[in-house]
C-alpha cells in the first residue's frame, strides 16, 4: 500500500493505482468507507466487480430526514415499510458515487432522503423522493451535495407483480394492467389524455338507484317503478351498459345529460342500452333485449 492513497477524507480513499495492486486494501478499510478507483494503466479487469450489498433494511417508522435509516451499501433491499413515507437515508455524496435502492415492501411507498444539507435531482435542500412498492432507483451523486436520478423515475412508474391486489398511483388502483377506478383521474381541468379501459366489472342494484360510471356494466333489479340516475362521463368515448336482470316494475333511466331523448325504460327481463359518453351528453347507441322476444327498452 506505499504511496497507494492519494487521499484519506471522511472515510474516502481515493487510489491511484492500477488495478492488479488492490489485492491489499481491504485491511485499512472500515465497513462503511468507499473507495473511488482510477486506473492509470491499461490492465483490464479479470474478474467481475462485487458491489456491497444489504437486504433486509428497515425504513424508519415514522419517516423525516433525521432519525432516517442511514444506507450504507451500494445496493440496499428494503423490506420493510410499515407505514406510507416512512424513510431511509443516502450517505454523504461523493462524485460518481452509485447507489441502488429497492423497496421490496407492499403496499407502503419509501421515501429517500438525502443527507443533511443534500438534494436529489436539484430540488429542495433535505427534501425526500418517493420509491414505489416493487420499485426500484438508482441514485448517482453529480458532486458532493446532489444526487440524480438518471432515468428521471418518479413516483408513477411502477411494476405490477402484486397480481391479487395490484397497485395504486395517484389513488388509482390498477390491477390486472386494467385501471379500476376513475374518481382521481380527471386533471384540474377536468381533462384526460390518453387511453385507458374500464375494468370489466359489475354493479348490481336492487330497487332505485345511482348507476356508477367506474365499471363497465350495472345490472339492475326493479322492485317497483324504480328511478335511475346516471352523472356524466369522465372521457369522451366512454361506454355504459344497463341490463334487466330481474323485474319487478318498470324501470326509468334518466341520465343528468342524454342527447335527444329524455329517459329509457326498463320493462322486461333482458332489456338491455348500451351508452357512450361524447364529452357532453350519454348518446344511446344500442338497444336490445337477450330474451329474443322482440322487446327492446322503450326510449322517451
Amino acid at each position: 500500500m506505499k504511496n497507494a492513497i492519494s487521499e484519506l477524507r471522511d472515510g474516502v480513499i481515493n487510489l491511484g493505482l492500477g488495478v492488479e495492486r488492490l489485492g491489499g486494501i481491504k485491511a485499512g478499510l472500515n465497513d462503511n468507507d468507499v473507495v473511488i478507483m482510477t486506473q492509470l494503466n491499461s490492465t483490464p479487469f479479470t474478474s467481475p466487480i462485487i458491489y456491497s450489498s444489504e437486504k433486509g433494511i428497515t425504513a424508519y417508522a415514522g419517516g423525516g430526514q433525521a432519525n432516517a435509516t442511514q444506507l450504507t451499501k451500494q445496493l440496499n433491499i428494503v423490506e420493510t415499510v410499515a407505514s406510507a413515507a416512512d424513510s431511509v437515508k443516502l450517505p454523504v455524496a461523493v462524485a460518481g458515487l452509485q447507489i441502488t435502492i429497492k423497496n421490496a415492501a407492499y403496499p407502503n411507498t419509501l421515501a429517500v432522503f438525502p443527507s443533511t444539507g443534500g438534494d436529489i435531482n436539484d430540488g429542495t435542500v433535505n427534501a425526500s423522493i418517493n420509491v414505489n412498492a416493487d420499485s426500484t432507483i438508482v441514485f448517482i451523486a453529480i458532486d458532493s451535495t446532489t444526487w440524480e436520478v438518471p432515468t428521471n423515475v418518479n413516483t408513477d412508474v411502477v411494476s405490477e407483480s402484486y397480481s391479487g391486489s395490484g397497485v395504486t398511483i395517484d389513488g388509482v388502483l390498477i390491477k390486472d394492467g386494467v385501471l379500476r377506478g376513475l374518481a382521481a383521474l380527471t386533471s384540474a381541468t377536468g381533462s384526460l389524455n390518453g387511453t385507458f379501459i374500464i375494468a370489466n366489472t359489475k354493479q348490481s342494484i336492487s330497487g332505485a338507484g345511482a348507476i356508477n360510471i367506474t365499471s363497465h356494466k350495472t345490472e339492475i333489479t326493479t322492485t317497483g317503478s324504480d328511478a335511475y340516475t346516471l352523472v356524466d362521463g369522465v372521457v369522451t368515448g366512454q361506454l355504459k351498459k344497463i341490463h334487466m336482470i330481474a323485474y319487478g316494475g318498470t324501470g326509468t333511466l334518466q341520465p343528468a345529460n342524454i342527447a335527444i331523448n329524455n329517459a329509457i325504460l326498463f320493462r322486461v327481463v333482458g332489456d338491455e342500452a348500451t351508452l357512450m359518453w361524447d364529452g357532453s351528453n350519454w348518446v344511446i347507441i344500442d338497444t336490445s333485449s337477450v330474451v329474443g322476444d322482440g322487446q327492446t327498452p322503450t326510449i322517451v
